[in-house]
């Protein structure tokens, strides 16, 4: 109850924090986080992403994770590491990418990932695997991609018998506005569950965007809210069997030698 109580006044305090600020359009918004990495090559600027999430309210599984995208040209590259968990058990992921844009159509990407599970009593376990992505721009309003991740069913621990599980995600938007952008994920684990998510991201204020996700599994709403070069995210989630995730996050977005000299943030337009 106490978290969910700090959780709302954050939620209504920031805005009387802020300064009106052009936010830009939706596109930059929904692509920070999306499910195809290659879609982070069409935000021209690097930025720096913290997010912490309590998943269901437990804190054996929280989840801490920093994303940093650095755009220097049309190359992107991408750093993150995560974990999940608590002290008496968790796994670590750390990830390197790198990514290039092509004509200011098509983006590619290729990121590695260590793997590592740690556990009271029990041996730390170390894994490494890789996932390739793709994302284009097929019309100035319609953009698709798709994300592998394990495509060569690599195996946990090197020489375990399990393997990692192999993920797919086919990812689609179509933008109706620069305000408005709509998206539709189609995702599969082998083995594993399966899933279709819709989602609308949304800029209608100068320093306020929000994004709504419904999917088979879970209902997500969340809030982006400005202050110059940084931004607050705000985000709640209900699975329909395990229930509320609350989620913070935190962005800074800045430019580095030989990047496109257009704000992330603002209206960003592809080449004929």
């Amino acid at each position: 109850m106490k978290q969910i109580i700090l959780y709302l006044i954050a939620l209504f305090s920031t805005p009387f924090l802020l300064k009106s600020q052009n936010f830009g359009n939706a596109e930059s918004y929904s692509r920070l986080e999306s499910p195809c990495t290659s879609a982070q090559l069409f935000i021209p600027n690097s930025f720096i992403l913290t997010t912490c999430c309590n998943d269901y309210l437990l804190k054996e599984t929280t989840k801490a994770h920093i994303d940093l995208w650095l755009r220097a040209g049309n190359n992107g590259i991408a750093i993150a590491i995560e974990h999940q968990g608590y002290s008496k058990f968790g796994e670590i992921k750390a990830s390197v990418g790198y990514g290039r844009l092509f004509g200011q159509k098509v983006g590619m990407t290729i990121k590695f990932h260590y793997l590592g599970t740690h556990a009271d009593h029990y041996e730390f376990l170390h894994s490494v695997t890789f996932d390739v992505s793709a994302f284009f721009a097929a019309t100035k309003k319609l953009f698709f991609g798709f994300e592998i991740y394990n495509p060569a069913r690599l195996k946990y621990n090197f020489t375990s018998t399990e393997i990692i599980p192999m993920k797919f995600a086919l990812w689609s938007q179509f933008k109706y506005s620069d305000k408005l952008i709509f998206s539709l994920l189609i995702f599969k684990q082998l083995p594993g569950n399966f899933n279709i998510a819709a989602s609308a991201h949304y800029a209608p204020l100068n320093y306020f965007a929000f994004h709504l996700d419904l999917s088979l599994n879970e209902l997500d709403i969340g809030i982006f809210l400005r202050c110059k070069k940084v931004y607050f995210k705000i985000d709640a989630s209900y699975n329909y069997q395990l229930g509320f995730s609350p989620k913070i996050g935190l962005l800074y977005q800045f430019k580095i030698r030989g990047s496109n000299k257009k704000h992330f943030i603002d209206n960003y337009e592809h080449e004929k």
